[in-house]
């Protein structure tokens, strides 16, 4: 059986849509990286189904921000889990990124 730790699933409509699921560490980021080559526009990260990020995971996501930024594209971080949120506050990304919750709450 296959032990999937993260897995990310895309949905490239306008503002793409990633969806993560898991774990988001530094054997998940290189999924994540080569699922985000080649979107255009807006990108929203779908956090409701991740579990844990690390330091790489949180690198991944800025790497993503500076891309967006580049492209004059935006960023959002979807429904981040209490887990997720935490770590962005410990590193303070959580005034850099645009977070939202899916119920219209910002």
């Amino acid at each position: 059986m296959d032990d999937i730790a993260f897995t990310a699933w895309v949905d490239r409509r306008q503002p793409a849509v990633v969806r993560l699921i898991g774990e988001l560490d530094m054997a998940g980021a290189p999924r994540l990286e080569s699922v985000l080559v080649g979107l255009d526009g807006d990108v929203e990260f779908d956090c409701s189904d991740l579990a844990f990020i690390d330091a790489a995971g949180v690198r991944t996501f800025q790497k993503a921000h500076d891309q967006c930024a580049a492209r004059g594209c935006e960023l959002v971080l979807v429904d981040p889990t209490p887990a997720v949120d935490r770590v962005l506050r410990m590193v303070q990304l959580d005034t850099v990124f645009r977070i939202r919750q899916s119920k219209g709450m910002t």
